[in-house]
C-alpha cells in the first residue's frame, strides 16, 4: 500500500493536518478533530482501529464523542470509548464490506479553555496528542498494521 498523505479540509486555511499515515489522517479546526480514511483504489480494507492517547488529566466530560463515527457509510458500524486516558475508535462491517473513503467522524473539545490548552493542536506540534495502534483488517481477515503515529 502506497503511503498517501491526506489533508482533509485542505482548502480551509484554518484546518491543520496533525497526524497522517497510509490512507488515514487526523485534522483539527477550532477544537474539532476529524478522522478521515481515503484508501487506495484497490484496497481490500474492511475494518480499522486506532487509539488516541489523551493528555493526562483530560476528563470524559471535556470531550464530545457523539459524532465520533457519524460519517461512516451504512455498510459499516463503529464505536468510540474513552477509558484510562485512551479514546479507542473501532470501525467494521458485519457483512465484511470494503471500507470506502469516508470522513469517519469527529470529536469536539467542549470547553473553550481546554481547546486552548491541553488539547490545542492548531500548530504543527503534536506533543499533546498521540495516535497509536492504527490497525487495518482485510476481507480475508488479514491484519495490516498501520504506522505508529506520534
Amino acid at each position: 500500500m502506497k503511503t498517501k498523505i491526506l489533508i482533509a479540509c485542505a482548502a480551509m486555511l484554518a484546518s491543520t493536518a496533525v497526524l497522517s499515515a497510509p490512507d488515514f489522517a487526523v485534522t483539527v479546526n477550532s477544537g474539532v478533530y476529524t478522522f478521515d480514511y481515503a484508501p487506495e483504489a484497490d484496497s481490500d480494507i474492511t475494518a480499522l482501529q486506532f487509539d488516541i492517547l489523551l493528555p493526562k488529566g483530560t476528563s470524559k466530560e471535556s470531550l464530545d464523542i457523539s459524532s465520533c463515527v457519524a460519517g461512516l457509510p451504512n455498510t459499516h458500524v463503529g464505536a468510540c470509548n474513552i477509558s484510562s486516558g485512551i479514546l479507542r475508535v473501532l470501525v467494521y462491517s458485519n457483512a465484511n464490506s470494503i471500507l470506502p473513503a469516508a470522513s469517519i467522524g469527529t470529536i469536539k473539545v467542549k470547553s473553550p479553555s481546554n481547546s486552548n490548552s491541553k488539547l490545542r493542536l492548531a500548530s504543527a506540534k503534536t506533543d499533546n496528542l498521540k495516535v497509536s495502534n492504527l490497525l487495518y483488517a482485510t476481507v480475508d481477515a488479514r491484519d495490516v498494521p498501520g504506522d505508529v503515529i506520534q
